[in-house]
């Protein structure tokens, strides 16, 4: 009966129940607070996720999956768009002792990247000013390994443990991706500078020191909030990491993909995904498809 309704109209549907499916408040989310704790380094390669509140029980499941399967345990901090609360934080310590949870306001905090004036101006005007400005910041310190709270590690990631023990930089191909800041893209050309444009900044291995602050606050001379602008954020890291020799990761074992948006589609298959990143229109799948794989996973393993 679906494949005869016209197609405008199918798809509203569909994204009316994708909307459903993503925000439904699935139980299986709690199981991750019934899981042993992962003690962490304290020091060293760093494990960074960036959440929001309502996202909080996903970096939890996020940094389970992590630790998992790095067979060297990087350091562990969340990173709260927010003030963390007493309960958020309680959770927290339970699972990850050692691990590091704070605001991203005192992460950045008198951070000396915020003395480059274009970069300034970013950050006080767009959306996406906080993140960037918490990214520089936190490589000047030391390695990250930044993930978004919507990636699950399904297998070891050798390519990027791989990448950790050299000291070079990694990051998620997405293939013929949309998420692309004309504007930034025009001004790198400007400077003489390369980007991929199949660019994921979901998962971001960014080695100590290896993105040049002052590139950055070039690339952004110009910029102002008028500029219709939603993804500056992701192509300038583009761009910063491809001056940086970092290396694209393998599209098929690491996947940023819509397969299985569509509730009449059937979702993709996993058997050779080391780690996905569900981006918004699959959020849904990794709640019905990927935690149930994790929580099998993990309970297989006790």
């Amino acid at each position: 009966m679906l494949e005869t309704l016209p197609l405008p109209l199918r798809l509203k549907i569909g994204l009316q129940i994708m909307r459903i499916q993503r925000n439904f408040p699935y139980r299986i989310k709690q199981y991750i607070h019934h899981l042993p704790p992962i003690y962490t380094p304290t020091d060293g390669t760093t494990l960074v996720i960036l959440t929001l509140r309502k996202t909080f029980v996903e970096s939890l499941w996020t940094a389970y999956s992590w630790l998992h399967f790095l067979t060297d345990k990087p350091a562990l901090q969340i990173v709260m768009d927010g003030e963390v609360s007493d309960e958020e934080r309680k959770k927290f310590s339970r699972l990850f002792p050692t691990g590091r949870i704070a605001s991203l306001e005192s992460c950045i905090q008198n951070s000396e990247t915020l003395s480059q004036p274009f970069i300034h101006n970013f950050y006080q005007f767009h959306k996406f000013g906080k993140p960037l400005i918490l990214k520089l910041a936190l490589q000047e310190k030391t390695d990250i390994l930044f993930s978004d709270p919507d990636v699950l590690v399904f297998q070891t990631p050798d390519e990027i443990i791989h990448h950790i023990r050299e000291g070079v930089g990694c990051f998620f191909v997405e293939k013929n991706a949309q998420s692309i800041s004309e504007w930034i893209a025009n001004r790198a050309v400007q400077l003489s500078l390369k980007l991929t444009r199949d660019f994921n900044s979901g998962v971001l291995l960014i080695p100590k020191q290896s993105l040049s602050i002052e590139l950055c606050n070039a690339l952004l001379e110009g910029w102002s909030p008028e500029i219709p602008d939603y993804f500056p954020e992701q192509t300038i890291f583009d761009v910063l990491m491809t001056a940086a020799q970092a290396h694209p990761l393998p599209s098929g074992s690491y996947l940023v993909s819509n397969a299985g948006m569509w509730f009449w589609e059937n979702d993709t298959t996993y058997e050779s995904i080391k780690i996905r990143h569900f981006v918004g229109n699959v959020r849904h799948r990794m709640y019905t498809s990927g935690y149930p794989m994790m929580k099998q996973l993990f309970e297989s393993n006790r």
